[in-house]
């Protein structure tokens, strides 16, 4: 892949993102701050205005749509052709195929490999994540972006609540044993060690950023030998109030505005991080 075609995506303060090119270090731009339909969109020195900025807004199947937010209108191929140098404009948003676009993580570290933004989730992780958002569509939430990190955390959790056991001696299944490079957590009823649980993510990943965690779990004695139904997992989210809470944004979770999610299944166990931030960093290595 050429770096002409590599974009660095960097969250603004107000909650839209940027496109950086790497190799000019350049921002996509709508010519001219327009806003009628057919303006052009080019490569511009980053200057933090409203022509460089886009809401990134998921349409499913791994598809986003990129609205600037001067002219709510979106990024458009020209006449939604497919040949070489058709140019890239804005248009009134119509959701059609011309108007989405595929995320692919490009990681330079392992020979130019390119990964699916759903890098780090398997096919039910992502059919979990999928419930989730469909779930989250159908009461008026805007859909959430997949995380790299947030996925490790999970998987990483999952494995250790698996393998090492920590939910015992009051602790349930947001505890973290001593066992990994992290701070053991005994998670109790009265939420004592919220704070190390919230902080996994920017302890064990490249999200500096707290994360919220919902869990399922077969019985101790028999969750080596199970495996995880996703549709089942959700549901017993969705019939379970405090879960349902932090899928909804409801209750104690209602001005806590989640953009992202992981998820991670392991044998008998599965969970699911949300954070408040997009996730623009480097999976872990």
């Amino acid at each position: 892949m050429s770096d002409n075609q590599l974009w660095a995506i960097h969250e603004n303060a107000d909650g839209t993102v940027k496109l950086i090119n790497p190799k000019s270090s350049k921002a996509l731009d709508v010519s001219g701050g327009g806003s009628s339909d057919g303006t052009n969109v080019q490569i511009y020195t980053d200057n933090g205005t409203n022509a460089q900025k886009w809401h990134l807004q998921p349409v499913g199947d791994g598809k986003y749509k990129l609205i600037n937010p001067r002219s709510s209108k979106a990024l458009d191929v020209t006449g939604g052709e497919t040949s070489d140098e058709t140019n890239v404009q804005i248009w009134s948003d119509n959701g059609t195929p011309a108007q989405q676009w595929r995320l692919v993580r490009y990681d330079n570290k392992n020979n130019g490999k390119q990964n699916s933004f759903f890098y780090g989730m398997d096919t039910k992780e992502q059919e979990i994540f999928t419930l989730i958002n469909n779930y989250r569509q159908q009461n008026g939430l805007p859909l959430l972006q997949p995380s790299v990190n947030l996925a490790y955390v999970a998987h990483t959790h999952a494995i250790d609540i698996i393998e090492n056991n920590p939910d015992v001696n009051g602790g349930n299944m947001h505890s973290w044993s001593n066992k990994g490079k992290w701070k053991s957590v005994k998670y109790t009823p009265d939420h004592a060690q919220a704070q190390l649980m919230w902080s996994k993510p920017s302890e064990i990943s490249n999200y500096k950023f707290n994360g919220f965690e919902i869990s399922l779990s077969y019985a101790k004695n028999i969750r080596q030998t199970m495996s995880v139904n996703p549709t089942e997992a959700v549901n017993t989210w969705k019939n379970s109030p405090g879960h349902n809470n932090v899928i909804l944004q409801l209750g104690t979770f209602q001005h806590t505005l989640m953009k992202v999610m992981g998820v991670g299944i392991y044998k008998g166990y599965a969970c699911v991080w949300f954070g408040q931030q997009l996730d623009i960093y480097p999976a872990p290595a």
